[in-house]
């Protein structure tokens, strides 16, 4: 009995320590692509440069910096053959407190064609950051990822559905205002059939997407 109650023990250990390397695993960083890298491979220090552009200062909601970032992410699409809209109206959300916030949004939106597109796929980021920060990471980062792969996607052959990019602004303060209004107002919101939402949350761990 005991030496079948020794073996249970290590399998169990095994089981566990194999358990918590694959967690690890999935945690380790892919290794950075170079910008030398073919122009239809995602490449990390090109989406760098985009970050360090973006977040030179903090561009909180109604800023003059805010204004800034706006104006690079519609040019970058431009420069790519895009053609990018804002979308200007006011929306009106409760945050956590339960305090009623209204503001003015201007999300930047693009949209790179498919060849036979049913449903879009629409990649989402928000450009505002906090007062107190230059954003790097929240979310500078997540811009400079749509920017990055929209590039690549236009440099290769066309997917078969359409990509929406939506770079939404305000979010830090609604919470999610500038997303609120797409959602609530924008015809394309129907032809969407998957979201992924790019966000920064804490400063430190590992991107995860959620």
């Amino acid at each position: 009995m005991k030496r079948q109650e020794t073996i249970q023990a290590i399998v169990v250990i095994l089981i566990i320590t194999g358990a918590v390397l694959a967690g690890l695993h999935s945690l380790a960083t892919p290794r950075v692509v170079p910008a030398s890298a073919p122009a239809t491979e995602f490449s990390a220090q090109r989406a760098m440069e985009h970050v360090s552009a973006i977040s030179r200062k903090p561009h909180p909601p109604g800023s003059p910096e805010i204004e800034r970032v706006r104006d690079y992410i519609v040019a970058e699409l431009r420069a790519m053959g895009l053609s990018p809209e804002v979308q200007v109206t006011t929306a009106v959300q409760t945050n956590r407190r339960g305090r009623v916030v209204a503001a003015t949004v201007e999300n930047v939106i693009a949209r790179v064609p498919g060849a036979s597109s049913t449903k879009a796929i629409a990649l989402c980021g928000h450009y505002d950051s906090m007062p107190q920060t230059p954003g790097a990471g929240d979310d500078s980062s997540a811009v400079a990822t749509l920017l990055e792969t929209a590039r690549a996607l236009q440099a290769g052959a066309p997917l078969e559905n359409d990509v929406i990019l939506i770079f939404t602004n305000p979010e830090e303060y609604g919470p999610a205002l500038g997303a609120k209004a797409f959602v609530e107002e924008h015809p394309w919101v129907r032809e969407i059939g998957l979201v992924l939402n790019f966000e920064g949350i804490g400063r430190t761990g590992p991107s995860i997407m959620f």
